[in-house]
């Protein structure tokens, strides 16, 4: 389950088809049955309930306390956090995967995306990159141009997270230390709180 480790920190890589949904279903709270039960497709109410009944998995191991009874409150812009707790965490999914991250206290961000060709790539790099990645991304490949595209992405959902803010009014100049690593299609930043933030490629 542990996909890498940075910064004494553990990413967590799940794949949510391949759990018990039934099982995770008896740890949710009777809001998150409620929000699972208002998706349409039947693929997502089961992912969506194994994602948050791994969550609570997780959580329990860190805290002692039992899965189930543990209580969540949400920031005005959806972000997460336990009551009563100082543990910090963050949870992302793309598809059938599911990634986490957990920290005994500093805020900390994590955004997965599984690469797939984007007919506006142009644009949204444009929007996306900062300009020194923006030169370099329109001189390579079709392919290279992905992987430095969804690495930006991740990137700034990622401190996004970690700010509690929205993806486009974020900071540029806040203090964050961010990786990237790239796993076959899957493309994973994490972003924590510290200095400067640094980039690394795929």
């Amino acid at each position: 389950m542990i996909l890498f480790e940075w910064n004494d920190l553990k990413i967590l890589r799940v794949e949510l088809d391949a759990l018990d949904v039934k099982a995770m279903a008896s740890l949710l709270s009777s809001d998150e049955q409620e929000r699972a039960g208002r998706l349409a497709f039947i693929q997502d109410r089961e992912r969506f309930i194994c994602r948050r009944g791994m969550l609570r998995l997780l959580l329990s191991s860190h805290t002692n306390l039992e899965a189930n009874k543990l209580l969540f409150a949400y920031s005005m812009h959806g972000k997460p956090s336990l009551v009563n707790s100082s543990i910090q965490f963050s949870l992302s999914h793309s598809q059938n995967v599911a990634v986490y991250v957990i920290s005994p206290s500093v805020h900390v961000g994590i955004d997965i995306e599984i690469m797939r060709p984007l007919t506006e790539l142009n644009n949204l790099a444009e929007k996306v990159l900062p300009k020194d990645v923006l030169a370099s991304f329109h001189q390579t490949s079709a392919e290279k141009k992905l992987e430095i595209f969804f690495a930006g992405w991740t990137q700034l959902e990622a401190r996004a997270k970690v700010a509690d803010t929205d993806i486009f009014q974020q900071s540029t100049t806040g203090e964050f230390l961010t990786t990237t690593k790239c796993f076959s299609k899957e493309t994973i930043s994490v972003a924590v709180e510290a200095h400067p933030f640094s980039k690394q490629a795929c």
